[in-house]
């Protein structure tokens, strides 16, 4: 169903830019093939906070974001499982 819950995050997130949204996809998609599921609250909280951490110009938004939404476990960034 990635089609539509694509479709959700993009209706629901309009001031999200497409780089961002592509890679929150990339991202969820590759966590879904180590078997690692999230909702779309997920994705919508993640695509939210990437969007917020960029227009505020923090360094590698898409990390941290993904560090914090999702925890670094097995993200591009590496790292620890952050806290919640």
């Amino acid at each position: 169903p990635w089609p539509v819950q694509e479709e959700i995050v993009r209706l629901k997130c309009p001031g999200v830019d497409e780089d961002s949204l592509v890679m929150v996809f990339e991202e969820l998609k590759r966590r879904a093939k180590d078997n690692r599921h999230h909702s779309i609250r997920d994705m919508l909280s993640l695509a939210e906070y990437v969007h917020k951490l960029r227009t505020k110009g923090v360094s590698a938004p898409f990390e941290k974001a993904v560090q914090q939404v999702l925890g670094a476990h097995g993200s591009p960034s590496g790292g620890s499982e952050a806290e919640a």
